[in-house]
């Protein structure tokens, strides 16, 4: 009796563990619903600090800020060194993070080599995003960047453009795909 009981005990245990495991799995699944209320937050985040310009996250380097909606969740600014170059330039870097320590949006801005761009983890694809790799989860880690002089030839009034630096466009940018991040269906 205490042997079968035994092997029950243990039987149970591993189903838990199995349990437990695709729970973890699924808890890691991002949706867009996610994605939606993340893209809101983070876009919200930019205006209340008045992010427009490279120096001003800079500015903010190594803060961590809670989310106002749900405080478990934060956007940590940093800088990394660009690998995308030999120049060693400095590239920012503000992520909405879960509160597992997931990161479901990424923005980086390196204002030395013009260039920015988003990087997001979905459950699918995203209209506009180039596939990057699948995470652990399962999710789709994707990427779009972006180039100064196609925000300003897409926008509707260009003139709102001039005379304004290539990293305060690059900012905008960004902030215009969040804004369509925060409407995705």
């Amino acid at each position: 009796m205490g042997r079968i009981a035994e092997l029950k005990r243990k039987q149970i245990n591993e189903r838990f563990q199995d349990l437990q495991k695709r729970l973890d799995k699924e808890a890691k699944i991002i949706s867009r619903l996610e994605i939606r209320a993340a893209a809101g937050e983070f876009s919200d985040f930019l205006k209340e600090r008045n992010i427009c310009f490279y120096e001003d996250l800079h500015r903010i380097n190594g803060a961590n800020f809670s989310m106002k909606k749900d405080s478990r969740n934060s956007i940590e600014v940093s800088l990394e060194t660009s690998r995308k170059d030999d120049s060693n330039s400095v590239l920012c870097v503000a992520d909405y993070k879960k509160d597992n320590g997931m990161i479901l949006i990424r923005l980086m801005i390196n204002n030395r080599r013009d260039y920015a761009g988003v990087v997001i983890k979905a459950d699918s694809d995203l209209k506009g995003y180039s596939f990057f790799e699948r995470d652990e989860a399962g999710n789709i880690v994707q990427y779009k960047g972006f180039d100064p002089k196609k925000i300003k030839d897409k926008s509707t009034n260009p003139e709102e453009f001039k005379d304004k630096s290539s990293d305060y466009t690059l900012i905008e940018g960004m902030k215009r795909e969040l804004a369509g991040l925060a409407n995705i269906k």
